[in-house]
């Protein structure tokens, strides 16, 4: 077979008609398959008795006719880039984290709480427990902010989004995590 770009390549034998390519948009389209990728199509035709094709014949032929895109109501996802934060000076910006311990009893964990400053990599507060949770977590950070706050206001981030503010007059102000 002549494998050049510009060759002339014979028809496969196994091509689909016309006909067949108008059945496959008319099943995408329909009411019932309008919000389904073909990963999902094909199977429950199958699984009916139905065959027009394989999964990957119909996004081809949807990528011909144009709608190989988003299906359905539901909106296209969004890709953000995560927010990143630079500190330039020491107690502008603080990172916390929870890690595991090995215990001597197997299967058995201690949890390390750690604040660490951001620009100077200092540890700005550290506690161990037995078990993870989040009031441990409050009670440190508020605790390293009562020791380490100089400046008014400090904003911890968890994955990428604040969840809690301490402000020196104010005290805490906590935000859900998404």
């Amino acid at each position: 077979m002549d494998q050049r770009k510009g060759a002339d390549r014979p028809v496969p034998s196994n091509e689909l008609t016309k006909e067949e390519r108008t059945r496959i948009i008319e099943i995408c389209n329909s009411e019932r398959f309008k919000s389904q990728p073909p990963s999902q199509i094909v199977p429950t035709l199958t699984d009916e008795g139905v065959y027009l094709g394989s999964e990957a014949s119909f996004y081809r032929v949807l990528k011909v006719d144009g709608q190989q895109h988003h299906r359905g109501r539901s909106q296209k996802p969004v890709r953000r880039t995560p927010t990143s934060h630079c500190a330039t000076k020491p107690n502008q910006l603080w990172s916390w984290d929870i890690t595991y311990l090995n215990s001597s009893i197997r299967g058995q964990y201690y949890y390390l709480y750690l604040v660490m400053d951001v620009y100077s990599r200092m540890i700005v507060a550290w506690k161990v427990h037995k078990e993870e949770s989040a009031e441990h977590a409050a009670r440190m950070t508020q605790k390293a902010c009562c020791q380490f706050l100089y400046y008014t206001a400090i904003c911890l981030y968890f994955h990428g989004h604040p969840i809690c503010h301490f402000h020196r007059n104010h005290g805490i102000f906590c935000h859900p995590i998404h």
